[in-house]
């Protein structure tokens, strides 16, 4: 028998907006962002589906399931982590996600430990 962990799961949402109900996996999720007021999910597919939920309720949800909170306006896919980046003007940590061209905000408190939380997710070897 095999130990699985819940972040090893592949869970549903059922997101309810506007009238429609959209259902989709969490794996399909690249980042959800706190806009104009607004919660929207950035899916993979570049489909974005808005919310009338809070950023942190949803991340009390889905905060064991790979994803973290990078800035208060943001939580990120751990698993679509490409890179991250500091902009040379600006000092800002950005992260790069492999599904899309956007840059998330990454506190600088945050930065060490998000590289903690990608490290012990993919086992990673630094060069």
């Amino acid at each position: 028998m095999t130990h699985q962990t819940r972040s090893d799961l592949e869970l549903k949402f059922v997101i309810q907006h506007k009238g429609a109900i959209n259902i989709i996996n969490s794996s399909e999720i690249s980042y959800i962002e706190r806009y104009n007021r607004k919660t929207v999910i950035h899916l993979i597919n570049q489909q974005k589906i808005e919310c009338n939920k809070s950023l942190k309720s949803i991340y009390e949800t889905i905060k064991e399931l790979d994803f973290y909170r990078s800035h208060q306006s943001y939580i990120v896919n751990l698993k679509q982590v490409e890179r991250i980046q500091i902009d040379t003007i600006t000092r800002e940590y950005l992260i790069k996600l492999k599904s899309t061209d956007a840059l998330i905000s990454l506190s600088k408190h945050n930065y060490q430990e998000l590289r903690k939380k990608i490290n012990d997710l993919f086992n990673l070897f630094h060069f």
